[in-house]
């Protein structure tokens, strides 16, 4: 029985550059920026901190092209200024701007002071494009090079773990998937985490190791849909309808405008004779998936 799709259409997730910067900012600090500003050139390091906070300021407020202008003005005048580059990225990251932010990314990975920062950056973008071998790749140099993460920029910490495994398991590589995600969880619990490491054991067919995990994820996030959706697959499977029954109206109580736990829910209802219900559904499925086909 195949566990939720993760091969989604590329996402457009504003908040990306938002995680990056935060990241980014943690992982530099404002005091130690001047660390990086140790050659002298036309701008003083007072003046590039002092502008660096005020980029940080208009992003943070929305302002994300006051943030950008900042940016290049600095990099205009210090071409290897890493700080900058670096939050230029993430800036051009939540403006959707791929392409720039992947060239950006290539140059902080040429440098062994960024690399680690630059090839994070790479499989981020590759991720959310849907480019999984090359997002993949990125990810496991990123592993290779710094193993405890230490100067992994992406914050909170699980999204690394999260966008590997589901490239992994989009792949195919559900062993691999597994692997990972047990790196991620033995940093401490996490939904997420939990609720993939179910669809891996659920992708080889695993339905008693992969109950417990969607189960643990509820635990902790109960507001998340998918494990809710996946626990009433496997209860489909094993024909205990009152218990699919249950899950699917939660699953589609917590993601009203998903197909899946709708139709999965119609199936329940059609096995157990429960014909006007289930046109019902079936109506709802119609009118969502016109919804969808109108969306820009």
């Amino acid at each position: 029985m195949p566990a939720t799709d993760n091969r989604r259409p590329a996402r457009r997730p504003t908040w990306l550059g938002l995680t990056l910067l935060l990241g980014l900012t943690a992982l530099a600090g404002w005091a130690a920026w001047s660390n990086w500003y140790a050659q002298p050139d036309p701008l003083s390091t007072q003046d590039r901190i002092q502008q660096l906070r005020q980029a940080n300021d208009a992003f943070l407020a929305g302002d994300q092209q006051q943030a950008v202008a900042i940016y290049e003005r600095l990099l205009k005048r210090a071409p290897d200024d890493a700080v900058a580059m670096q939050r230029l990225a993430a800036v051009r990251m939540a403006l959707n701007q791929w392409p720039q932010a992947l060239k950006l990314a290539r140059r902080l990975a040429e440098s062994s002071p960024t690399q680690v920062v630059g090839l994070t950056l790479q499989g981020a973008i590759h991720h959310h494009a849907n480019e999984r071998i090359p997002a993949i790749q990125a990810f496991q140099r990123v592993l290779e090079l710094d193993p405890r993460l230490e100067a992994m920029p992406l914050s909170p910490r699980y999204l690394f773990w999260e966008y590997l495994a589901r490239d992994l398991l989009a792949e195919g590589r559900t062993a691999d998937a597994r692997a990972a995600l047990k790196r991620g969880l033995a940093e401490g619990d996490q939904a997420q985490l939990m609720a993939l490491m179910g669809e891996a054991y659920l992708r080889d067919g695993a339905e008693l190791d992969a109950a417990p995990w969607f189960e643990r994820a509820i635990d902790l996030a109960p507001a998340h849909a998918d494990p809710w959706l996946n626990l009433g697959r496997i209860a489909i499977h094993r024909s205990q309808w009152a218990d699919a029954e249950r899950f699917l109206i939660r699953a589609a109580e917590l993601s009203p405008d998903s197909v899946d736990p709708i139709y999965s829910l119609s199936q329940v209802y059609r096995r157990l004779g429960r014909v006007q219900e289930a046109d019902h559904l079936q109506h709802r499925i119609a009118t969502l998936r016109q919804r969808e086909a109108g969306s820009p």
